[in-house]
């Protein structure tokens, strides 16, 4: 069926079962918008109107790479575009802290439907490929009202995380302080890391990531989503195979085999050890 001929019905079809939002939860520093009733405040000033009578979905098939913070989404998705996933960029398309806004109005769009339509057209083939962590997956749920069938069809799932949650969150705190989150081949690199690390801050970090990836599983166990799992670890390790694999999970073939990821991994040896530092003090604690 081609979806771009069906009009959104004032009806909603099949909903998911909604999740309990996570509240409150800003004392932990992960964001200073961690709450969701804020973030879901911010999606419905950006998109007061979800559409306007007449308007159609006009994309066919939706591709969501579903993560938490650190694990490698930026190069993974970057690596699925030169590959010939999206002829566009591979947006966090409703990171409300700033991003959604700004692409709304760069875009000329106010109502969600013609947001995501014009997202659509530029990455090409009647597809609709974002990534999304949960924190923005909840208040997305809430706007919609848990209608995934209507505005995410076809939906191809991936879960990406990652094993070692410590050395995770020592990398969100390294880049929340520090500002470096991303590094392209051949850009130089030294930690910035010299002073004592907040443990607090590090737990704290642990406790989200925990609870992120929780809320993540219970959607998918909810709602009968069985995602392609894969480990930031293994995209390390193997990152031709692990992008082989997303890539198919994504169009059922196989990626062309003569592209290569432009980011590298922003790390070295005193990152090393200072991670292996923490999981001594953590586990002494």
């Amino acid at each position: 069926m081609n979806t771009s001929s069906i009009q959104i019905s004032q009806k909603l079809p099949h909903k998911v079962r909604r999740l309990p939002l996570v509240r409150n939860i800003s004392w932990l520093q992960y964001s200073e918008e961690m709450d969701v009733e804020k973030r879901l405040d911010a999606l419905r000033r950006t998109f007061p109107v979800l559409r306007t009578d007449g308007d159609t979905i006009e994309y066919e098939q939706t591709n969501i790479l579903a993560m938490s913070a650190r694990v490698g989404s930026t190069a993974l998705v970057e690596w699925l575009k030169v590959s010939g996933l999206s002829k566009f960029q591979i947006r966090e398309l409703f990171n409300n802290r700033g991003p959604t806004e700004s692409f709304a109005k760069e875009w000329g769009t106010s109502t969600l439907i013609e947001y995501l339509n014009a997202y659509s057209k530029r990455c090409g083939d009647s597809r609709l490929p974002f990534k999304i962590g949960w924190w923005d997956m909840a208040p997305l749920l809430e706007l919609i009202d848990g209608d995934l069938d209507t505005w995410l069809p076809n939906a191809s799932w991936v879960y990406l995380e990652r094993r070692d949650k410590v050395a995770q969150a020592y990398s969100l705190w390294k880049a929340t302080k520090h500002g470096i989150w991303h590094k392209r081949q051949g850009d130089s690199y030294k930690s910035p890391v010299t002073d004592a690390i907040p443990l607090d801050r590090i737990r704290e970090r642990i406790t989200l990531i925990e609870m992120e990836n929780d809320c993540w599983k219970r959607f998918f166990d909810e709602n009968k989503i069985t995602p392609t799992c894969v480990f930031y670890e293994d995209f390390l390790a193997k990152p031709e195979s692990t992008m082989s694999t997303v890539f198919k999970a994504f169009t059922g073939t196989e990626p062309p085999s003569d592209t290569q990821c432009p980011m590298m991994k922003i790390s070295d040896d005193q990152d090393s050890k200072n991670v292996e530092y923490l999981k001594t003090k953590l586990a002494s604690v």
